[in-house]
């Protein structure tokens, strides 16, 4: 009978551009000649397809909502960093001086503005990226 091995990375991502997906029952016959091409490295590429299929449908429209979240994480957690060295200044008059933690504080705000500006920017590209394909779908014949 048949076994229900799950979507492949195209199955997946034909789905998810609305076409139907289904099963045609097969034969396998047992393997006479080579040996079979499925092994670690195989394994490894279809676990990065499938985080790349994930990543693709939950963020190709939004890609603001995953980079503007990273640069969130990033920035609240420099701003901590640099409240606790301000904090230990007032309360227990520790000098503010350059070291490291001050500048992972600084370095971590820095990446996190940088953070949303990317997404900022992927998100107008996947507008415009998204206007294109929709148009492409919609022209049905070209006159020429």
């Amino acid at each position: 009978g048949m076994q229900d091995e799950g979507l492949s990375g195209r199955d997946a991502i034909a789905a998810m551009e609305g076409f139907k997906i289904t099963e045609i029952p097969v034969e396998h016959k047992p393997r006479k000649h080579g040996e079979t091409k499925y092994g670690w490295g195989r394994l490894t590429k279809g676990m990065l397809d499938l985080f790349y299929i994930r990543f693709w449908a939950s963020y190709s429209t939004r890609p603001l909502h995953f980079f503007g979240r990273l640069g969130i994480m990033l920035f609240s957690i420099g701003f901590l960093i640099a409240l606790y060295k301000i904090l230990q200044l007032i309360l227990f008059d520790v000098p503010l001086t350059v070291g490291p933690l001050l500048l992972l504080s600084a370095l971590l705000v820095i990446t996190s503005a940088q953070f949303v500006v990317f997404g900022v920017l992927s998100d107008i590209e996947m507008r415009i990226y998204h206007s294109k394909v929709d148009l492409q779908r919609r022209i049905e014949k070209i006159v020429e």
